[in-house]
C-alpha cells in the first residue's frame, strides 16, 4: 500500500512554504552566550516558544504606541 503523494521534495521546501503562507520570517541576532544560556532556561521553566516572546517583547516593549 503506497502513503500519500509528496507535496514537497525536501524538508526545507516544506518549510519556506510554512513560513510563505503564513507571512513569517526568519530573524537571526547576535547575543552574548550567557544571555543565551539564561533566556533558555527562562523558556523551559516557562514552557514557551522563543518565538512567541520575541514577538510580544517586540510589540509591548519597542513598538508600543505612547
Amino acid at each position: 500500500m503506497a502513503g500519500r503523494k509528496r507535496i514537497y521534495a525536501t524538508r526545507a521546501e516544506q518549510q519556506a512554504a510554512y513560513r510563505q503562507r503564513n507571512n513569517l520570517v526568519n530573524l537571526c541576532v547576535q547575543i552574548d552566550a550567557g544571555l543565551k544560556n539564561e533566556f533558555e532556561q527562562w523558556l523551559k521553566f516557562k514552557d514557551r516558544e522563543k518565538s512567541e516572546v520575541i514577538e510580544k517583547l517586540l510589540r509591548t516593549q519597542l513598538l508600543r504606541k505612547r
